[in-house]
């Protein structure tokens, strides 16, 4: 099951602490995802203040 977390959005595959936050306030009430490749040149990443490459959920439901 993959969880995302409640503070960066970033999406967990493995383990219960999110990487880029270090914190375990995850949850699996999320839904839709972007996947940034880039930072630097994506301007989604830039609107969600998103600083590290991966998958992030689009909303936390829960």
């Amino acid at each position: 099951m993959e969880l995302a977390c409640r503070k960066c959005n970033l999406i967990i595959s493995q383990g219960n602490t999110c990487p880029v936050c270090n914190v375990s306030n995850l949850t699996s009430k999320w839904s839709g995802y972007i996947a940034v490749l880039n930072v630097e040149k994506s301007d989604i990443a830039k609107r969600m203040e998103i600083k590290i490459n991966g998958a992030y959920a689009i909303s936390i439901n829960g």
